[in-house]
């Protein structure tokens, strides 16, 4: 429908119409998209259960079910380090430049001397953590570094007097 003196407005034309003027272009098998999603609208209308059915069978890619992505996160655990960084500073205003390049985990921990346990599901103590040496500085290079979850969470807040203070007198109370 037309108005007067209104320019026409239509789709944009993607290669010539199909045979019931559909201009919405073409999947790699050259069927018109439009024509596609209306079949499959009348097929869902017609036999809910039967096309539900056939989703179920197509194939998943394995990045797409909780297996892939768990063994893709064993495989990769600098990149999720990363990933984890960029969201932790964007959400607390730090400066994140760092890149895997700038990530490397030590078989051991170099605080508390824990063999680093890689790929499991539960976060342990003997779990690699990204730690900001400075944090004030953010997560940029040679400001990280990988240490045991149990020895970030010792180091968490408290500042290096604080620590100091703490084996002082647990080093009074102990002899």
């Amino acid at each position: 429908m037309s108005f007067p003196n209104s320019p026409e407005i239509s789709a944009p034309q993607v290669g010539r119409p199909c045979k019931y003027g559909h201009n919405s272009g073409r999947d790699k098998t050259r069927h018109c998209l439009e024509c596609k999603r209306l079949r499959e609208a009348a097929r869902y209308r017609s036999d809910p259960a039967a096309v539900m059915q056939r989703r179920a069978l197509r194939p998943v890619p394995p990045s797409q079910t909780p297996e892939g992505r768990r063994s893709w996160s064993r495989n990769n655990p600098e990149k999720i380090m990363l990933h984890m960084a960029r969201s932790r500073a964007r959400g607390e205003g730090y400066l994140c430049t760092i890149t895997t390049m700038d990530i490397s985990i030590p078989e051991y921990c170099p605080l508390l001397g824990l063999r680093l346990e890689q790929g499991t599901e539960k976060r342990t103590d003997a779990s690699p953590s990204l730690d900001k040496i400075r944090p004030e500085l953010g997560y940029v290079p040679g400001n990280v570094w990988v240490i045991s979850w149990k020895a970030n969470r010792i180091k968490n807040n408290a500042t290096l007097q604080e620590l100091q203070m703490i084996v002082a007198k647990l080093t009074e109370r102990m002899l």
